[in-house]
């Protein structure tokens, strides 16, 4: 037992008048604390006591938000990226597959070149 009490809710006496399935945390730091308290594994089988799914959404920049996946999946887990609104990948991660492609492009395109100026 990792000695963690989620059903203390965060004001006493406050209860919310249905039973949550999903929960969505947002940049929560709770993988620090649990750190921080010395929890090093919550084991493949971990589960909130409240919620049937819990759901780590964070943004690798994000300097409060936390990954929780190596506590839930060791060293293997690693996060998935979800595209934004319009489908599409972060900015960021769009541009570095984007000079990817254009240095791979660039590279075979010298290299045939060299290869006709060789042969020919």
């Amino acid at each position: 037992s990792s000695g963690i009490n989620a059903e203390w809710p965060l004001r006493p006496g406050a209860h919310l008048s249905f039973q949550p399935e999903h929960f969505f945390a947002l940049g929560s730091p709770l993988g620090l604390f649990l750190a921080v308290r010395g929890v090093h594994s919550l084991g493949k089988d971990f589960s909130l006591p409240t919620c049937k799914r819990f759901f780590n959404i964070f943004h690798p920049y994000d300097p409060v938000a936390y990954k929780l996946e190596p506590l839930i999946l060791g060293k293997k887990g690693d996060p998935v990226i979800l595209p934004h609104h319009k489908g599409r990948k972060r900015m960021h991660k769009e541009i570095t597959d984007q000079i990817a492609r254009v240095g791979f492009a660039f590279k075979n395109q010298i290299s045939n070149t060299i290869l006709s100026f060789y042969s020919g």
